[in-house]
């Protein structure tokens, strides 16, 4: 299969990173994870089945420099497309850091033609539990529209539950519609053990994929997702992942399962 001989490619090239670990900056080593999976997903209304692979992972230095990956490859709505994205994070003190990120896809019109993130993350408080994220964004979809979006984000950590809310405006064009849609999310994280994340989203949204059409119908949504991430030593984990989403066009009912490697 192209998809799997894709992901196979991009899982060795991962895998090839994984060696400069073995190096280490001002004494600190370091660290990331490389995870590799698939999922698939029911769509109603004749919309076609969804299936995919990914590889993902990170790299980096921990309260300094940490890159983020992900490749992609998927089938949604009877069409075959490939994304690639990086995000990057720098720390320039222990409490303030920037995050920005770049993506793009060979084909699928549900993928992205360009996409690019940027953010600015302050830490507060003397326990340093709370963190909040102000961030924008740039889509332009493979077919008609573009998108400009601004976020903010709120994270809160109190000791083994962490709880997390956020918004984004967004204006699609053409026609300057413009949207509002939001998030809520509580994570039980044990380290090197166990995280457990439920999570909600909905709000409006401006441009709606269909079959290879975008119709600008400027619609409601709802995500609903429960996500499992269990290590079954201090390397190895399995991470699984549920969701459902519903507009008024079709609803859509997954999962993905993936295994990683952390060093």
């Amino acid at each position: 299969m192209r998809i799997v001989n894709r992901i196979a490619t991009s899982a060795a090239l991962a895998v090839t990173c994984t060696a400069f670990a073995q190096f280490d900056r001002e004494g600190q080593q370091a660290t990331g994870y490389i995870e590799i999976g698939g999922g698939a997903a029911t769509v109603t209304n004749g919309q076609g089945n969804w299936s995919g692979a990914y590889l993902r992972g990170s790299y980096g230095y921990p309260n300094q420099d940490i890159l983020n990956y992900e490749v992609r490859a998927a089938k949604r709505f009877g069409e075959d497309g490939v994304y690639f994205g990086v995000l990057y994070s720098h720390f320039f003190k222990p409490d303030l850091y920037a995050s920005f990120g770049v993506a793009s896809s060979t084909k699928g019109f549900f993928f992205p033609g360009v996409r690019v993130d940027a953010s600015i993350s302050k830490i507060w408080g003397e326990k340093k539990d709370f963190v909040t994220t102000l961030g924008t964004t740039y889509y332009r979809a493979r077919d008609t529209y573009h998108d400009w979006a601004g976020f903010l984000d709120l994270t809160y950590y109190a000791g083994p539950v962490i709880f997390q809310a956020g918004t984004r405006y967004n204006v699609s064009s053409p026609g300057s519609v413009k949207s509002w849609s939001g998030y809520g999310a509580v994570t039980y994280n044990k380290p090197k053990d166990v995280m457990l994340t439920f999570r909600y989203g909905g709000g409006r949204e401006a441009y709606l994929p269909l079959g290879g059409t975008l119709t600008n119908v400027d619609f409601a949504s709802n995500t609903y997702s429960v996500n499992l991430r269990k290590w079954i030593n201090q390397e190895w984990g399995f991470n699984a992942n549920y969701e459902w989403y519903d507009n008024p066009s079709y609803k859509r009912n997954g999962f993905e399962i993936g295994i990683f490697r952390d060093f």
